[in-house]
């Protein structure tokens, strides 16, 4: 039986939640996540279209460490990477003005594949003050405009940012995110509420993107960085997930190696912990046999191989008989040396004359 719930009434919304919940892996978090799940959507849903909400204005970060208790939902915006380092660049930044921006930070390249050869040290060393010259001719102009804050998409034409460029921008003060993802620039903008910038001459005040707080936090096995404090922020919101539940590939070669399934770490959630953990020692000693028989049996193969005598042709009268023994010669047929055959008669009259001279023998004596 269906009954018609009302955007207002949360309490009824979480108890739904948490009866989907109560099916999955993570049904003793039900509390914890179905509270986090309902606040999510009802930050992105139109009060005016309540059937026609977005998903995609619900950005999940998945990140290793931590346990599901450290799991939150973020008002702003959470980057999987860390800050630019380069020439102690700045890691921290209160009232922050962002900019999004789609060009590079780095000397130009030629639009058709051409080489340049250099013949002699003043020819590079004028290039190199050239470049110089350039990258600190774009980093004056992103100071003059007020941004500290810089995302920049990854490019795949050339390097988005070099390290001459970062060590000019740490010394401007300006924080540095490079690298972010191109199927994330929609979401970031609408969250900032700001404009792309596609070229060094288009900065704009209007373009800004405006938040009390940018920086970098240590969590779990790496780095974030946190965007808080939006101004004018639109209607998104994000998901920061920790656990770790999570299987690599490295524990997974262990598990095979080893006799026993490794053991989670105290860190693990509790559900994680209470989870059999079969070893399959049988299994690998199987593993183990098969790979000694088969190397037994490619050895025999080969042995036999090596001491087994060359083929030879087939003869008319050859039998079947096993090949290793040796045959007697066979008594030549010719008239000369042909034995004659004693008939039967002739062979019992005989030996009935030799044993009556040995009777007279005896009686002589």
């Amino acid at each position: 039986m269906a009954v018609p719930l009302e955007l207002s009434d949360r309490e009824s919304l979480i108890k739904s939640a948490s009866t989907s919940l109560n099916s999955k892996v993570v049904s003793q978090y039900s509390t914890l996540l179905a509270p986090l799940a309902v606040d999510s959507v009802l930050s992105v849903v139109d009060p005016a279209k309540p059937d026609m909400v977005d998903l995609r204005d619900i950005k999940i970060v998945k990140k290793l460490g931590g346990t599901v208790d450290d799991t939150e939902l973020v008002k702003g915006l959470v980057f999987d990477k860390k800050a630019s380092h380069a020439a102690g660049g700045p890691t921290r930044m209160e009232n922050a003005k962002i900019a999004v921006i789609q060009f590079q930070i780095s000397p130009p390249k030629t639009d058709i594949e051409q080489s340049i050869v250099v013949s002699d040290y003043t020819q590079m060393d004028r290039i190199l003050k050239e470049e110089r010259n350039y990258i600190l001719g774009m980093i004056k102009k992103i100071k003059a405009s007020g941004y500290n804050v810089l995302l920049i998409q990854k490019s795949i034409l050339r390097d988005a940012v070099t390290d001459l460029s970062r060590h000019y921008l740490a010394k401007a003060k300006i924080m540095v995110i490079k690298d972010v993802e191109r199927d994330d620039i929609e979401f970031i903008t609408k969250t900032l509420n700001c404009l792309l910038i596609a070229n060094i001459e288009h900065f704009r005040a209007e373009k800004l993107g405006h938040a009390d707080l940018v920086e970098e936090v240590s969590l779990g096995d790496g780095k974030i960085v946190k965007v808080t404090g939006i101004k004018d922020m639109g209607k998104t919101t994000t998901v920061l997930i920790l656990s770790t539940v999570v299987v690599s590939a490295t524990s997974a070669a262990m598990t095979s190696a080893s006799p026993t399934a490794p053991v989670l770490s105290r860190s693990a959630p509790a559900c994680a912990r209470r989870l059999p953990m079969p070893a399959l020692p049988e299994h690998q000693e199987f593993d183990a046999w098969y790979a000694a028989q088969t190397w037994q049996a490619s050895t025999s193969r080969s042995d036999q191989a090596a001491s087994a005598p060359a083929p030879q042709a087939p003869k008319h009268h050859a039998s079947h008989s096993d090949p290793t023994k040796t045959k007697r010669p066979r008594p030549s047929t010719s008239s000369a040396s042909r034995i004659p055959l004693i008939p039967k008669a002739g062979m019992s009259s005989a030996n009935n004359s030799s044993a009556e001279t040995a009777r007279q023998s005896r009686r002589e004596k």
